[in-house]
């Protein structure tokens, strides 16, 4: 049989899928002449079918060498390079074919992947945009330019070009995915759950779709329903022979153990982050998220070791300083540069550590937060306060202040509440309007609204207005930012002295609460300032607590005074108020 017969029965073959027998007949070919283009390019096509993309590369390499002319070899080529996630090598051949032409909306298409992936965006979106000029109804070029366009930040352009290749391709599940990602990002999850699930009854059932549907569902408290999603996609995996990517798959892990933290279940969440890091060992989220379930547990002898990785994550690290950092050793008469961290919360909780560095003779100064500085100066065992930037040069060590119970080694809880109160008020120098004889309440009903759980812990004013009906009680709002506005709204009536406008900073408010009966308030930074103040505290806890209230008890070892109202179920803070009404009740009736 001629050459040519032979090479036309090993492409039918080949494209009938009888790899084998192509494959024989090739090598057959290249014997007979071991630079012809074909034959080398059709061995490196089953290569690549077979995965075995470096092979597919040599052949690749010999075909274009043997003849550089033909556009579809370097294409091929770029798809294997694709493959062995070599983008930028990848861009350079798929230009390459681009230039042999004859141009084609794919080519333009592939081009445009290639420099996507090695962020390379705005001449990846000119390339999807060729596609569609070649090809106006490619519906792959127009999800790609969608998804890029989403990640650019142009979320209303992609939105509707998602939305538009739904109504064209109505079985397309990528699109349906891409939307859904847009819709939660910006904020419609509810939307964004719909979309998900019609991306998995699309077939597009893949370890990203349920993952980000599982993100949602916790955002919007259906942890059980994400627990499932993110369960199916692990089981699902194990039962594979393909290996998911490593990072992708350490994340479905670390998800699904956010998911169980968000339903208490804390044992099997630890299990989640150690297969987590056992997937991908340095996944920083993981650690980070795996010592919050171990100090929820009240497990602070390998909690705040565990904690310390929070040094290592960008956004949680503390600041840095050239003097030496205290490790545990001989303080007397030494200087040391205690410096606040993460919240104004977090800050005041620690700041209780500072007379045991006293007591071993050290000078505490703490540098904080602007707002913090009055309240921090008058803590037990500070010399001295400081702002951010003001940091004295003559001291002899530095210390992260959340790393102070590590140092100290307080792993004991009733070691927390040592000394109590830690904070001091200064002299009253904010009048509070009222009746006396009435018992004065202070209430906070939100927290930060840009931190990550406000959302959960965080309740309607109109729950707290609620209590002014008790007969004996006048409200105080002690709230601060935006939300405090939401006294001002005309449904709220005039039931509540607003005591915002006279509020600086913290030690103001101290000032206030030392004046007032009791604080009742939802996770804010006014549950630990009146705590730390030794006063009288209901703080309002939701149902999956932040690991410094532990879990289930009433009390907490961090502040006597306090008193903790749980969530029952997730989200329901009716049921709390209801309880805290009564308590109210008989609070009033026993300071008659």
């Amino acid at each position: 049989m001629e050459f040519g017969s032979i090479l036309q029965s090993a492409h039918q073959h080949h494209v009938a899928g009888r790899f084998a027998e192509a494959e024989r007949l090739y090598h057959m070919l290249l014997q007979q002449r071991p630079d012809h283009a074909q034959v080398l390019h059709g061995l490196g096509i089953l290569a690549h079918q077979a995965g075995d993309y470096a092979t597919a590369v040599d052949y690749f390499t010999k075909a274009i060498s043997a003849e550089p002319s033909v556009s579809a070899y370097h294409n091929d080529m770029a798809v294997t390079l694709r493959a062995l996630d070599r983008p930028r090598e990848a861009v350079e051949y798929y230009r390459r074919a681009v230039d042999i032409g004859p141009e084609t909306a794919q080519l333009h298409n592939n081009l445009g992947n290639a420099l996507a992936a090695t962020d390379n965006l705005v001449e990846a979106e000119s390339e999807y945009r060729m596609a569609l000029d070649l090809e106006p109804a490619f519906i792959d070029a127009r999800i790609n330019l969608a998804f890029l366009l989403q990640q650019q930040g142009r979320l209303d352009q992609a939105e509707s070009m998602f939305r538009a290749v739904c109504s064209l391709d109505k079985s397309s599940g990528r699109a349906q995915f891409g939307w859904a990602n847009v819709l939660r990002e910006q904020g419609h999850l509810e939307d964004a759950v719909v979309h998900y699930e019609l991306a998995l009854a699309r077939d597009h059932d893949t370890m990203s779709t349920r993952n980000n549907l599982g993100l949602t569902l916790t955002d919007l408290d259906r942890a059980d329903e994400a627990i499932h999603h993110y369960e199916f996609a692990v089981t699902r995996i194990a039962n594979s022979l393909a290996t998911p990517p490593t990072g992708e798959f350490a994340n479905l892990h670390l998800n699904l153990g956010n998911a169980l933290m968000a339903r208490c279940r804390v044992d099997e969440a630890l299990e989640s982050f150690d297969r987590a890091r056992a997937v991908q060992p340095q996944n920083l989220d993981a650690l980070w998220n795996r010592s919050f379930a171990l100090l929820l547990k009240g497990e602070f002898q390998s909690g705040w070791p565990a904690f310390e990785v929070r040094r290592h994550r960008p956004q949680s690290a503390p600041r840095e300083y050239s003097v030496p950092e205290w490790n545990g050793q001989e303080l007397s008469s030494k200087t040391i540069l205690v410096h606040a961290e993460q919240g104004y919360g977090d800050t005041i909780q620690f700041l209780r550590f500072a007379a045991v560095l006293a007591r071993r003779g050290g000078n505490v100064i703490i540098a904080c937060q602007q707002p913090l500085v009055r309240l921090a100066a008058g803590a037990k065992g500070v010399q001295r306060a400081v702002a951010f930037g003001k940091e004295p040069s003559d001291i002899d060590f530095q210390a992260p202040i959340m790393s102070l119970p590590l140092l100290l080694l307080r792993t004991r809880p009733e070691t927390f509440a040592d000394p109590m109160p830690y904070l001091t008020a200064g002299p009253p120098s904010i009048p509070i309007p009222g009746e006396e004889g009435r018992i004065k309440v202070g209430i906070v009903w939100a927290g930060n609204p840009k931190h990550p759980r406000d959302r959960k812990r965080s309740c309607p004013v109109e729950l707290f207005l609620s209590l002014a009906d008790i007969p004996g009680v006048s409200l105080y709002s002690l709230q601060l930012g935006p939300q405090g506005g939401d006294l001002r709204q005309p449904e709220t009536g005039t039931t509540v002295n607003d005591l915002a406008g006279s509020i600086c900073d913290f030690a103001d408010t101290a000032g206030i609460v030392a004046r007032l009966d009791l604080v009742i308030t939802v996770d804010t930074a006014v549950a630990h300032l009146a705590g730390g103040l030794g006063h009288p505290t209901w703080v309002l806890i939701p149902f999956s607590p932040d690991w410094r209230w532990l879990l289930n008890s009433e009390d907490t070892p961090w502040y006597p005074s306090m008193r903790l109202f749980r969530q029952k179920m997730i989200g329901d803070w009716p049921e709390v108020f209801a309880r805290v009404s009564d308590a109210l009740r008989l609070f009033v009736e026993r300071r008659r």
